[in-house]
């Protein structure tokens, strides 16, 4: 009996262990009975290797994640683990693991999940990252390492915007395809940030090699909104390569506001170095009748200028056209201003 044990700033009390162990081995059942901590656990903890290896079953009558220092958000979870990995990081991490008659809550709401499988590990020669959930199917394939996966996409994102995105210090380079699709996932998307909402039903597909710094993306979501703004029917190719990036898309509908909203809109963006060519057809159900806009953007670390190419729209019945020349300069610390 361990009357506590600390771990993450957090003191675990009324520890129960029951088993062998030597030369940092345990086999055997550890219980813990603590007011945030309620769990069994059965089976093999080796930590006498190069890496941990765990081969244990889980019984998670509750865990309270914020309280326990493991999430910022108000997470609650209960199941049945049953785990088979070894790795002390992300970068090592192998095996799988399954996760079944689970709830999650989130500031007591109880979220759309109830069983998750992982598996990391080799298939026919290259390394897989698969989870699959009751609500979402994600794989990655290829050449990866999770724990510098958001540096490789901070150093291909560098060489279209370097006056936003830095290029990162240390990264590993990566050479992977990945595949997501998605069944009600809002309430996951809020977790992430709570401005976001929708990607229900979506599918994203692409794949990015910083070797060769190329990339692609595939995306058909069906609706997703950021704060005030909703967008539905979006779909979205890309292609990127060490001279520029190209993104076409089009959009069912946009809502901009109550009165203003964008029906049948597509755009085209091409980016490298700091400038965007940025070309948007669409038509509105107010006063702004239909537009077609042409625009290069360039890009500051501390705002953007926008000059405009010939473009026309038609304002309340009436035809207006931008002259090539006509540009807004939007920077920090300055009055917007400018003329077209």
């Amino acid at each position: 009996v361990v009357k506590s044990v600390e771990y993450g700033d957090y003191t675990y009390r009324n520890i129960t262990a029951k088993g062998t162990f030597g030369k940092k081995r345990f086999n055997g059942d550890f219980k813990i009975n603590d007011p945030n901590a309620d769990l069994q656990l059965t089976g093999l903890i080796d930590l006498s290797g190069v890496l941990p290896v765990f081969d244990v079953d889980a019984n998670i009558k509750k865990a309270n994640l914020r309280a326990l220092n493991l999430s910022k958000e108000d997470i609650e979870l209960t199941g049945l683990f049953d785990l088979n990995i070894e790795g002390n990081s992300l970068s090592t991490l192998a095996g799988n693991a399954r996760i079944s008659n689970a709830t999650l809550l989130h500031n007591g709401k109880r979220l759309s999940f109830d069983s998750l499988y992982v598996f990391s590990g080799l298939i026919n020669g290259e390394r897989n990252l698969i989870a699959v959930s009751n609500e979402f199917d994600a794989r990655i394939t290829g050449s990866f390492d999770l724990a510098s996966l958001p540096s490789s996409f901070s150093y291909f994102l560098n060489r279209y915007y370097p006056a936003y995105i830095k290029e990162p210090v240390n990264f590993k380079p990566q050479n992977f395809s990945f595949d997501i699709t998605t069944g009600v996932v809002e309430d996951y998307i809020k977790l992430v940030d709570p401005r976001l909402s929708g990607f229900n039903n979506s599918k994203i597909t692409g794949s990015l090699n910083n070797s060769t710094n190329t990339m692609t993306i595939d995306a058909d979501i069906p609706f997703f909104s950021y704060m005030q703004y909703e967008f539905s029917d979006v779909q979205v190719k890309g292609n990127g390569d060490f001279q520029k990036l190209v993104l076409n898309g089009q959009v069912n509908n946009a809502i901009i506001s109550e009165k203003l909203n964008f029906p049948q809109t597509t755009f085209s963006i091409e980016a490298q170095n700091d400038i965007s060519e940025i070309n948007i057809i669409t038509t509105a159900n107010q006063s702004i009748n239909e537009a077609n806009l042409s625009a290069q953007i360039k890009t500051f670390n501390d705002g953007v200028t926008i000059s405009f190419h010939p473009s026309t729209f038609v304002l309340n019945g009436k035809n207006w056209s931008i002259e090539q020349g006509g540009e807004l300069n939007f920077r920090k610390n300055t009055v917007v201003q400018g003329q077209v």
